[in-house]
């Protein structure tokens, strides 16, 4: 990852959040007829209106861990903390500003800090060690909460937010606009080019990462887990650029032959993963997961032999 871009999209949302104020509340009549300019503000909006809700959603996890929490809960948080590092790993790419260096460091090893504090945890069987292991985790969920390390973030964005809303054109969509962004509405050629060019990027991360991931003889073991986890929501973003922009594949056949085949891996990797969630309950609860476990590989055989056999997506 490029940690001098790491919290580029992170900052959007406080800077749509601020432009949308001094925007006027007339919603335009044909948001696709404003032009390049429009695009860039929509294509802006959908990287980092995914940002805010995965960073909000990781904050109000951490901020509502009981004290006494649970493998299932403990799972739950450090899933939401994968997905907003690999949201920050898809979206940087896009609009990047430079940075002090220092404090995007610091910022990406309190997010891995947090993941590998809740993969120790979930590896822990002895009671003991179980509650033992508990307080530094609790004592990171409320740093990163509500602590010093919120505060020095927040003061850091704003400082981020500040500088590029100078070089940022005055915001052409309103709030109304804004709450509905999900899509970019017949992209500007400029435009179209770039996310097309991203949609092939992020599908070599992702063809590579599953390359990766066959080399997994199992994946029940939380590293295992991870990485799994990560290829998973990287086949799902690229789809999703794909169903909410078709026409980005209408001109590229190998492109469209790739993500039929991604579509289909996809399909199975969702299988495994409801498997997982089914798993997390039966460990939350103490109950052995052994039937679940032998499903989980043999559905992963296959899903490795299916992957050996349809070729490389």
């Amino acid at each position: 990852m490029h940690l001098g871009l790491v919290l580029s999209l992170l900052t959007l949302s406080l800077i749509v959040n601020q432009s949308c104020k001094s925007v006027s509340k007339s919603e335009p009549s044909d948001v696709s007829a404003m032009g390049a300019d429009a695009d860039v503000e929509t294509f802006a909006m959908l990287g980092g209106k995914r940002i805010d809700a995965a960073y909000h959603k990781v904050e109000a996890a951490l901020a509502t861990m009981p004290k006494e929490f649970k493998l299932d809960e403990a799972l739950a948080v450090s899933n939401d903390l994968i997905e907003l590092r690999d949201y920050l790993e898809i979206f940087v790419h896009i609009f990047p500003i430079k940075a002090d260096e220092d404090q995007l460091i610091k910022i990406h090893e309190q997010l891995n800090k947090g993941i590998g504090l809740l993969s120790d945890f979930a590896k822990l069987h002895d009671a003991d060690k179980i509650k033992a292991a508990r307080p530094a985790i609790l004592s990171f969920a409320g740093q990163m909460s509500g602590g010093d390390q919120k505060k020095e973030m927040s003061e850091y964005l704003e400082s981020i937010n500040r500088l590029h809303a100078t070089r940022r054109s005055i915001p052409v969509l309103n709030a109304t606009c804004w709450a509905k962004v999900d899509f970019i509405p017949r992209l500007s050629s400029p435009a179209e080019a770039e996310l097309h060019d991203f949609m092939k990027a992020l599908l070599r991360a992702t063809r590579s990462e599953a390359t990766e991931a066959l080399k997994l003889e199992e994946i029940t073991a939380v590293e295992q887990r991870t990485t799994f986890q990560s290829t998973r929501n990287k086949a799902r973003h690229v789809l999703m650029l794909q169903s909410r922009f078709p026409d980005l594949v209408k001109n590229d056949e190998d492109l469209r032959k790739s993500l039929s085949t991604l579509k289909d891996l996809s399909t199975r990797y969702e299988a495994i993963n409801d498997l997982f969630l089914e798993r997390d309950l039966l460990l939350a609860e103490a109950k052995s997961s052994s039937i679940l476990d032998r499903k989980i590989m043999k559905d992963w055989s296959e899903t490795k032999a299916w992957q050996i056999g349809s070729g490389s997506f």
